[in-house]
């Protein structure tokens, strides 16, 4: 798609795994990527119940507005553009989007990776359903999601969310996996000289990745000498889990408060199994988590839930172990098997490795994009054509 370029737009977070496999997929398409960005939510590493507080919400609400002006001053110097996307997690910025897409009179594409309402109300309880500030996040979401000409969602049962919950018409869905870097998450050789089988889990501690399940299974373990569990990261339901692990009294258990990003590849080469997402809330069947992609791309097995989602992408002992979401015996289970079977492993790890590279490297997720552009540009195109008097 060489000469094309396309505008990505906003205040998404630069950082964030999704925005940057993206970016860098079409770049390698031949796709020139101007980024049109200034940052405002990366300053807060964990968004907890405070962060949407009313006092919270109301000084980043001055701040996005002195965002917004920086935001516009750019926009009008952009030059050609070919399309305008909005990533992750750009949800404030459509309606300004929407005004830049239709002054180029160019599609407007949105990569929301999740949805705000289902996130915060949901999932995480941080409002009630029925709460004036639930109801009215609801109506703000449906409003902004029905102004892209295109929603990238990495599964059909995500979108399901999408269309029934905020009314997002079916012809705008486009399916895009979830990628990852392979300039940090590069493969690496899997090590079966180690005295002790390391099992991985990473993440923010959220209701969908079931962290206490991890631990359960972890007491299950803790008669297996040469099963270790190293655990990273925080988040709301961190006080929790480490209630329970004291508890139980595991010495099986390492906890990490968190590495750098950057870290994390080394972390997950150094593992021998790595642990996706396992909670009982309804994102978990329609989420396919990042870590598991990224673990992928290392050549590590990974042991996630089953679910609709990660079914559409995955094939059960070809190149992932499922085990039932909410069960930690099930779970216990899945390590002894990987520990005891170097064969299985072996197979997980090349056939893990071998599908991130067919639909979640960059490359892939890059010349995917570009195709929903090309259909996206000649649809704009007859559009055009068709509004002109005769």
């Amino acid at each position: 798609m060489a000469g094309t370029r396309i505008c990505y737009f906003g205040t998404y977070e630069a950082d964030y795994p999704g925005n940057r496999v993206l970016i860098e997929g079409l770049r390698r398409s031949g796709v020139e990527v101007v980024e049109c960005h200034e940052p405002l939510w990366e300053k807060s590493r964990t968004k907890d119940r405070r962060y949407f507080g009313l006092r919270s919400v109301l000084g980043l609400s001055v701040r996005y507005a002195w965002t917004c002006i920086r935001l516009a001053t750019r926009a009008v110097r952009l030059g050609p553009i070919d399309a305008v996307i909005v990533g992750f997690n750009g949800h404030a910025d459509l309606l300004m989007a929407r005004f830049v897409a239709n002054a180029y009179q160019v599609p407007l594409v949105f990569n929301p990776m999740l949805s705000i309402y289902d996130t915060l109300v949901i999932d995480r309880a941080y409002f009630a359903q029925r709460s004036l500030a639930a109801r009215l996040l609801l109506t703000i979401e449906r409003t902004l999601c029905r102004l892209p000409d295109c929603v990238l969602m990495d599964a059909r049962e995500h979108f399901v969310l999408f269309h029934e919950l905020l009314g997002v018409p079916w012809a705008k869905y486009r399916q895009l996996y979830f990628g990852a870097d392979d300039r940090q998450f590069r493969r690496e050789k899997y090590d079966h000289g180690k005295r002790v089988f390391r099992v991985l889990f990473y993440g923010k501690f959220q209701p969908l990745q079931g962290v206490e399940y991890i631990i359960k299974a972890a007491a299950l373990l803790r008669d297996y000498r040469d099963v270790r569990f190293r655990v990273i990261g925080t988040g709301p339901d961190y006080p929790r889990v480490r209630t329970l692990a004291e508890q139980e009294r595991l010495e099986n258990v390492d906890f990490v408060d968190w590495v750098d990003f950057g870290r994390l590849p080394s972390e997950i080469a150094e593992a021998d199994v790595c642990l996706g997402v396992f909670g009982t809330t309804g994102k978990v069947r329609r989420s396919i988590a990042n870590k598991v992609i990224q673990a992928l791309a290392v050549g590590r097995p990974v042991i996630t839930a089953r679910s609709p989602a990660s079914e559409q992408l995955l094939t059960d002992e070809a190149e992932v172990l499922f085990c039932p979401p909410g069960d930690p015996a099930a779970l216990a289970e899945a390590i002894l098997r990987l520990r005891g079977d170097q064969a299985l492993c072996d197979r997980l790890a090349e056939g893990g490795y071998l599908r991130y590279l067919r639909c979640c490297s960059p490359e892939a997720v890059g010349a995917r994009a570009v195709e929903y552009l090309q259909g996206l540009a000649r649809r704009t195109q007859v559009l055009a054509d068709a509004s002109r008097p005769q």
